[in-house]
């Protein structure tokens, strides 16, 4: 066959991965070195018998799980269910049971393979035919047919390529994969059903839309490599056809090395510690899967910004299970990780901090949770020797991690331990990724958790990604530890930063120090100077602000607590059930405080993580002048 229209290439970039591998991304040199992929990116199939039996003991949870759920009416997501989004914002209720119901799935796929039983590929292949019988694997909150249509249910005649649709290409690619022989034998037909839909829903339209996560019109962010990640597995396992799977991998090369050029030279994440797993952890897959398809011809180890982004989670990592977090993270680590991924690229670049966090989360099991990307996971931790035989250990714990391309620095007391206190400021602007209104951010943790925090991303709603996302309150300035001159909110975009920053740290003082005021809509010759010292020595933390406001409004300064808040003579004692804290200042400074809870609206993304409330602690100002706020663990 010819390429037709559905194949049709982007306009040309070459990026870092196009100049690593000049001469090697185009359709007609990329297909023989495509040629037999699928039996090299290491997913063996129910005949390699040997091979699931050895798996079998590291599946033993999951497998218990799929045996209790087999047999039960499936997890079947309703029209209602997709109208919740569109009627009072809930996108939960559809995407649980969608969840749900691919989870399922993947298990029955492991205990198929692992027992080679009939009743468990008829299990699977139950689950696979309502995947593929649904109108849309698209999340509603993502689905264009009310924008293009004006209509509320999806459309199968235009399919929305999302971060759902690809999930759902890899998991029956993966499906197809792995069970396809016994598929041909009990149930011929279901394995030309799984390449039509995957063809119609993913690989069309992928050719067909320049869509906005691609990167041409408009910045991309970690969709890119989420979804491309998934087109790889998909196009490697179910294009048969020649042309069209080395068309199809070309332009996602092209597409992987728009995301990588939006990456800084020094590998920091402006969305977050948990946008690590969800973007540049993706795109290691998918470079991973690159290597693999192609036998070693295309291979990104040696690329800078690609070995800077594999030390991201250890330069952020609190103690076990926290991390400080910026935008849309989370404090503390969400289901076990793909920790086997960064043990991996740490070998393979020489980054033995980032191997021994890893290796620290080793304990958890050796493969992730089963959650989106869970079967080519589990193969990929599987087949890696190093890793199944990895002892679980102790992190690293630098004293000092600095990116100066976000303004984002974490400093500990000691290094080598979390005991004590570790200090992490954040500067950058308000039009990064997943933003919050967080500039001049300042955490406090005790014995490496929180005290003083940034509450993350709460459970995602229509307003999150809406005209209405600052109405959320942990994504709005004034529920995080930063001034509020004027009683203003920080403002939105990109001209809304820090200015004059700088950090600098001599082994005993850090020192960050930045000009706030660009981040408020304030009058001209304004200014909001925050300098924070962490003295090592002295176990003391220092936040000096300076103002000069002649806009109208009420100056302060908060800090939010995962705790209890007591004011006393001198200031406030915050104690939470980790640590507590003292902050002193001179009393003559302020000109009030005030101290009030918070219930976190009852969402479990944040209780689970803070606990029932928090307390947001405020301290009025006048229009000028100098204050001083000591922090000392108590």
């Amino acid at each position: 066959m010819s390429p037709d229209d559905t194949l049709r290439l982007r306009p040309s970039y070459t990026g870092e991965l196009g100049s690593a591998w000049q001469g090697r991304t185009d359709p007609a040199t990329l297909a023989p070195l495509l040629a037999g992929a699928a039996e090299r990116v290491g997913v063996p199939t129910i005949a390699d018998r040997d091979w699931w039996q050895a798996a079998e003991p590291h599946l033993a949870d999951h497998l218990a799980e799929a045996e209790r759920e087999f047999g039960q009416p499936w997890p079947q997501p309703l029209l209602q269910d997709w109208f919740r989004y569109h009627r009072d914002g809930d996108r939960s209720v559809y995407e649980g049971k969608e969840f749900a119901r691919a989870r399922r799935v993947v298990r029955g796929i492991l205990a198929a393979a692992v027992t080679g039983r009939e009743d468990w590929i008829d299990e699977v292949a139950d689950g696979l035919w309502l995947i593929l019988e649904e109108s849309s694997w698209c999340w509603p909150a993502h689905d264009r047919a009310f924008s293009d249509h004006g209509e509320r249910p999806p459309r199968r005649d235009d399919p929305t390529l999302d971060l759902g649709a690809g999930e759902m290409a890899a998991l029956v690619a993966y499906a197809d994969r792995i069970l396809g022989p016994a598929f041909d034998d009990r149930i011929p037909g279901l394995r030309r059903r799984i390449r039509d839909e995957v063809r119609q829903r993913i690989i069309e339209p992928y050719h067909a839309t320049d869509w906005w996560w691609v990167g041409i019109e408009r910045t991309t962010n970690n969709w890119n490599p989420w979804i491309l990640s998934n087109l790889l597995a998909a196009t490697t396992f179910l294009e048969d056809d020649e042309v069209r799977r080395s068309h199809t991998v070309a332009q996602a090369i092209q597409d992987l090395d728009r995301y990588l050029a939006t990456l800084p030279a020094d590998g920091a994440i402006d969305e977050g510690y948990n946008y690590f797993w969800a973007g540049a952890a993706r795109m290691l897959e998918a470079l991973d899967w690159l290597r693999a398809a192609t036998d070693g011809a295309l291979d990104a180890t040696e690329l800078t910004k690609v070995r800077a982004v594999v030390g991201y989670p250890a330069s952020v990592h609190l103690r076990e299970g926290w991390f400080f977090v910026v935008a849309d993270g989370t404090a503390q680590s969400p289901a076990p990780q793909p920790w086997h991924l960064t043990h991996r690229w740490g070998r393979l670049i020489g980054d033995d901090t980032s191997v021994a966090l890893a290796a620290a989360w080793r304990g958890q099991g050796a493969i992730p949770s089963v959650g989106f990307g869970a079967l080519g996971r589990f193969m990929s931790a599987l087949n890696d020797p190093d890793w199944m035989a990895a002892k679980p250990g102790e992190p690293a714990y630098p004293a000092v991690s600095a990116y100066q391309s976000v303004q984002v620095s974490l400093d500990r007391q000691t290094a080598g331990t979390y005991e004590g206190l570790t200090l992490g400021v954040k500067g950058g602007h308000n039009g990064e990724m997943h933003n919050h209104l967080d500039v001049g951010q300042v955490m406090v943790a005790v014995n490496g958790i929180p005290l003083l925090v940034d509450l993350g991303a709460p459970t995602y709603t229509r307003k999150t990604f809406s005209s209405e996302r600052y109405e959320v309150l942990p994504m709005r300035s004034d529920w995080h530890n930063c001034p509020q001159p004027a009683g203003l909110l920080q403002g939105r975009g990109t001209r809304y930063a820090a200015t004059d920053h700088a950090h600098t740290d001599d082994g005993q003082v850090s020192r960050t120090r930045m000009q706030l005021a660009g981040a408020y809509d304030l009058a001209e010759g304004d200014s909001w100077i925050r300098e924070v010292t962490f003295d090592r020595t002295a176990a003391t933390i220092e936040v000096r602000d300076q103002w000069q406001i002649s806009t109208p409004g009420d100056n302060s300064i908060v800090w939010v607590v995962a705790g209890d808040v007591g004011p006393t003579e001198t200031g406030a004692d915050a104690t939470g059930e980790h640590g507590a804290l003292s902050l002193e200042w001179d009393p003559a400074r302020a000109t009030g405080v005030e101290v009030e809870t918070w219930d976190l609206d009852e969402d479990p993304k944040l209780t689970d993580v803070w606990g029932e409330e928090v307390t947001r602690l405020r301290v009025s100002l006048p229009a000028s002048g100098e204050i001083v706020t000591t922090i000392r663990q108590t």
